[in-house]
């Protein structure tokens, strides 16, 4: 038994080539995107809602948390679309198979794991600027 057939990277590998898999392999990409683009929204919205004096009031109190919250938002939607950008790059200068690219995959999920937690970020600044 050879150490190597259970590493991450030829697991990785393995589910791109399996044209089964990575159909379920992107739209779990796809997922994910809409997942980050819904938390990002929560706070832009709840922002953007007009709201009564006493909350206004407190808004206004608090404005330096809303506002990093809605510079972290921004910095997030501007970040996870790199990779598709990357993507739509690589098809129109013609490099072929980028989609099953190993790398790729995994510069995917770091950067998506990083907007993630920027988001979350964000909305816990959001909701803080309002309890204090």
């Amino acid at each position: 038994m050879n150490i190597k057939e259970f590493s991450v990277g030829n697991k990785i590998e393995q589910n791109l080539r399996s044209p089964k898999k990575y159909k379920y392999t992107w739209l779990i990409i796809g997922l994910v995107t809409l997942f980050i683009i819904g938390l990002n929204i929560v706070p832009i919205i709840f922002l953007n809602v007009k709201h009564s004096d006493a909350t206004q009031n407190i808004l206004n109190m608090n404005q330096s948390y809303l506002n990093a919250s809605t510079i972290i938002n921004y910095i997030v939607f501007g970040v996870m679309f790199i990779p598709y950008l990357y993507l739509s790059a690589s098809w129109i200068v013609g490099i072929d198979n980028i989609t099953k690219s190993k790398k790729f995959h995994l510069l995917i999920w770091i950067i998506y794991t990083i907007c993630a937690c920027l988001a979350l970020i964000a909305i816990v600044l959001c909701f803080r600027g309002l309890l204090i």
